[in-house]
């Protein structure tokens, strides 16, 4: 089952409705439309998911309808972050039996832990979901529990145990990884996957790239898998200079990263997202029609379209 887990993660927004509840059409409707573009595997709710902001029951419903739209052709990866670890352990079991493929976890990471404590979480997970793949969401969103490659070491010999997803990562931390644990699969960011593939050990990408057009991530991917990495720097530059000259000038003035994602996927206009939940603040329509006016972002959605 570790081989499933290669290729593009696609990210999945949480839409809300006007009052606040979950619109679970517009969920079903963005998971049929990643389908028909041909992605193959899906992760919810990730962060800009806004997991944190679902109640419990919500986040059950909105699990329901995602494993049920996906589809047994599409790689189910439903994520799992609660602050207290009986309550991941209880998840994890449901998520199991309700038929997800593997489920993205966060340790508990209101207290820091230590190494024996990291493992323990990890080995505890994956023997409360023993027939899925367990995958550790390393996050500097919580920086108190961040692990390093002699934690992953520590568990190879759980089968269940899939490998990572890296939010923040560098040449030397790749490298160590790579090193310490061969047979498990890492898997960066959009920034990261043209290095890691460049390697000879990447193995795809969680990807909010995804959301923003599909048929591009896809590409870019396959180009990546294929060695074809002349074409591939093209389109990372691409996607690097949409960073740099749309999304970074929102970034200063404020927007969590959550509400930038979830306007820039309205803005690519494949998926729909709609504004995240307060607290969070959304992005103003103001700035989300300067966005669309950038030259940069006009010529990459005419080029991906």
């Amino acid at each position: 089952m570790r081989e499933r887990f290669h290729g593009m993660m696609a990210h999945l927004p949480t839409v809300f409705q006007t009052d606040g509840e979950i619109d679970e059409r517009a969920i079903r409707v963005n998971i049929a439309t990643l389908r028909q573009n041909g992605i193959r595997a899906i992760y919810y709710p990730g962060s800009s998911g806004e997991f944190f902001n679902l109640s419990p029951t919500e986040y059950r419903r909105a699990i329901r309808a995602f494993l049920e739209e996906a589809g047994p052709d599409v790689l189910k990866i439903a994520c799992c972050g609660w602050p207290r670890l009986g309550e991941t352990l209880e998840v994890a079991q449901w998520l199991e039996e309700a038929g997800a493929d593997a489920i993205l976890v966060i340790l508990p990471y209101f207290v820091p832990l230590s190494f024996a404590e990291r493992v323990y979480c990890l080995r505890e997970i994956a023997r409360n979901a023993p027939s899925i793949g367990i995958i550790h969401y390393n996050t500097t969103y919580a920086p108190s529990v961040l692990c390093t490659g002699a934690d992953y070491e520590a568990l190879q010999d759980l089968t269940n145990f899939w490998g990572t997803k890296q939010g923040s990562v560098n040449e030397e931390r790749w490298r160590e990884l790579v090193r310490r644990t061969p047979a498990m699969h890492h898997l960066p960011l959009d920034d990261w996957l043209l290095p890691a593939m460049e390697s000879g050990s990447g193995h795809g990408s969680f990807s909010l790239l995804t959301s923003f057009s599909p048929r591009f991530a896809l590409r870019f991917f396959d180009l990546c898998d294929h060695g074809s990495y002349d074409l591939a720097r093209t389109m990372d530059a691409e996607w690097r200079q949409f960073i740099d000259n749309v999304y970074m000038p929102l970034s200063r003035k404020g927007y969590s990263d959550i509400a930038l994602d979830k306007a820039f996927v309205d803005c690519f206009g494949v998926l729909t997202a709609g504004p995240p939940r307060r607290p969070l603040r959304p992005v103003s329509p103001d700035d989300k029609e300067w966005a669309l006016e950038q030259i940069g972002l006009r010529r990459y959605l005419q080029d991906v379209s």
